[in-house]
């Protein structure tokens, strides 16, 4: 038999348990909701495209080396490359083998589009689709125009008028959403900086890409990219190093010139 003291006082602490663990549950839960400080608040989406457009890198171009790491059905493959960027449109991307030669280039002006793949002694050109470029360019299938890379590339996602606005406090972010060509683009942004952290492109209930931003450096330019595009099976790390701003670029660096010998190939708008 308990003593009435001793009962009160286990009744009394096993209470107190409860109550505690009522408000640790509480507690979580008020957590996982981020609200929105007020000096970030905004008053609709033009207001918060004029401050991205306010936070945007005021570079116009850049070249860097990049270290790229591609996982997907042909495994891991990593590879250093070198990569210049001119806005809005011009891009020329060079891959690296082992021993320093370049195994593999792309460039186009935004007009017009070349690429040299060496292994197979083959040279492409044509206009810069979306279907080219996604079948040139040894990054992953976004479906994207020329000026769409090279903005992401600088970190940068351009939100157009009438776009859906919300502000989401489960990731503290703001999230913009809108519709083209069938497909749903989201983007996630940083109240605190007004830059893109996240951008998605979504087919229902299917996230056809996805590209993550990180390690701004202090012009705002995205130091790392992560593109995934789970329908190819494919995910690609970019990672700049040795960044040059507004480096001299040389005439022709946006249209390659096929070498002797090797196979050329025009491409239509569909990429073939």
């Amino acid at each position: 038999m308990i003593e009435h003291g001793r009962s009160s006082r286990l009744w009394s602490g096993g209470a107190l348990f409860v109550a505690l663990s009522a408000g640790l549950v509480g507690a979580a839960s008020c957590a996982r909701r981020i609200a929105l400080a007020p000096a970030y608040a905004v008053r609709g989406l033009d207001e918060l495209a004029t401050r991205m457009h306010a936070a945007s890198p005021r570079v116009m171009s850049y070249s860097a080396e990049v270290r790229l790491t591609y996982m997907g059905e042909r495994g891991r493959i990593r590879a250093t490359s070198s990569l210049v960027a001119v806005r809005p449109a011009s891009l020329r991307f060079d891959v690296e083998g082992p021993h320093g030669a370049v195994v593999r280039a792309f460039a186009t002006n935004g007009v017009e589009l070349s690429a040299l793949d060496i292994a197979e002694s083959r040279f492409y050109y044509g206009p810069a689709t979306p279907a080219n470029i996604d079948r040139l360019l040894p990054f992953a299938p976004l479906g994207l125009l020329a000026a769409e890379w090279v903005e992401l590339l600088f970190g940068i996602v351009e939100l157009p008028a009438g776009a859906e606005f919300t502000y989401d406090d489960r990731l503290g972010v703001f999230v913009v959403r809108w519709t083209r060509h069938g497909n749903t683009r989201r983007v996630e942004i940083d109240p605190a900086t007004a830059r893109a952290t996240r951008a998605q492109v979504w087919r229902g209930d299917d996230l056809v890409s996805e590209v993550e931003f990180g390690d701004r450096e202090a012009h705002g330019l995205a130091l790392r990219l992560d593109v995934r595009v789970p329908a190819a099976h494919a995910e690609v790390e970019l990672r700049l190093r040795d960044l040059e701003l507004e480096p001299e670029v040389a005439s022709g660096v946006f249209a390659l010139t096929p070498p002797a010998g090797v196979a050329t190939e025009r491409l239509g708008e569909g990429g073939r």
